[in-house]
């Protein structure tokens, strides 16, 4: 068998059908709502509140109905048919499915074969690395794997995000303070950190900038409820600058 959970599944599903003839009613439907149980109450639950409600006797009812050999135990708890499992079955029937596919455990025929491009982590070299793109990679390499474990042809990509509009800027920033970026990673700062800060700075006062050129033309032309409300729009960004300011003052004294 190369599905042990699928039997066990399986022996759930005719535990219900022996309560719904406990019941006078097919409930076998309720396999869809098969959950994962708190470890206390058991290892499979199902919600069946419902029931709960129409037959006050349901937790006798339950005691009345036979196990099948997967199924170690059943407990009406909240509304929740919680089940346990027959460890020492459901233990044999792993391992002779181990013991028999070997490096193929694990497989299902409900894996699905087809052709697959993943595209996965991607940083931005534009900023700074965090625990995000250590995630990305974890969950897209870990996709990739599990496909072609199933019988899959998948390409993993990993695309270097230096088309956008932040390389223009980080370039100009490196430019103008080449020197000073090449000391600080001499020293042990991150080059990612440096990069990320060259990007921000340089495209803040760009925006200054450009939110000046307006403002001036707004003004000239005496519309200046438009013009107040690029002035906040630039102070923000001036108050971008005053951060950085306060954690690389150098950087920002020789990019203005």
């Amino acid at each position: 068998m190369s599905n042990p959970y699928g039997e066990l599944i399986g022996d759930v599903r005719r535990f219900l059908e022996l309560l719904s003839g406990e019941l006078g009613r097919d409930i076998t439907n309720y396999i869809n709502n098969v959950i994962r149980a708190p470890s206390h109450y058991g290892y499979l639950a199902i919600p069946v509140h419902s029931l709960v409600r129409e037959y006050a006797n349901l937790g006798d009812i339950i005691n009345r109905v036979p196990r099948p050999r997967l199924i170690g135990g059943v407990v009406l708890v909240n509304g929740y048919l919680n089940i346990d499992i027959n460890i020492n079955e459901y233990a044999g029937i792993v391992l002779r499915a181990v013991n028999g596919l070997g490096d193929r455990y694990g497989i299902s025929d409900r894996c699905v074969r087809a052709n697959y491009i993943i595209e996965h982590t991607s940083a931005n070299p534009a900023k700074p690395m965090h625990i995000g793109h250590g995630r990305n990679a974890v969950l897209g390499d870990s996709l990739a794997r599990l496909l072609r474990f199933c019988g899959s042809s998948v390409r993993v990509h990993f695309y270097v995000n230096d088309c956008g509009d932040q390389m223009p800027y980080v370039g100009i920033g490196y430019h103008v303070i080449r020197d000073l970026v090449l000391s600080r990673v001499k020293s042990g700062a991150k080059p990612d950190d440096v990069i990320g800060i060259i990007y921000s700075i340089t495209y803040a006062v760009s925006e200054i900038k450009r939110l000046s050129k307006q403002i001036e033309q707004l003004s000239g032309e005496g519309r200046y409820d438009e013009a107040n409300k690029l002035i906040g729009e630039r102070d923000e960004w001036v108050s971008v600058i005053n951060n950085f300011l306060e954690r690389d003052k150098g950087a920002y004294g020789k990019s203005r």
